[in-house]
């Protein structure tokens, strides 16, 4: 099995950058009023969503099917700290 790594730098302000193991930036936020970046946490359901969406284009692509996909995401979160999923529910359609 791979190790697979990532590097998370606090930018200052509330803010961080992700670098993935591809050596691609992603920069997030945890200031939610500000709302210039995403937080962790949506990207977290973002990542679920492409990694069930990426699953499901490789099956109907090995069976020949004709597809058009989209990914609907929705998550139920308590409020506070630490953040969390109370539920996550992917559709697909």
């Amino acid at each position: 099995m791979a190790e697979i790594r990532a590097t998370v730098h606090y930018g200052g302000n509330d803010f961080f950058i992700g670098v993935s193991p591809a050596g691609h930036a992603q920069v997030m936020e945890t200031n939610g009023d500000r709302a210039s970046a995403a937080t962790p946490i949506e990207l977290l359901l973002i990542a679920v969503g492409g990694c069930m969406a990426s699953d499901v284009v490789e099956i109907l692509r090995k069976k020949r099917q004709n597809w058009r996909l989209q990914d609907r995401s929705h998550w139920r979160t308590p409020r506070g700290l630490p953040r969390s999923f109370k539920s996550i529910k992917l559709t697909m359609s």
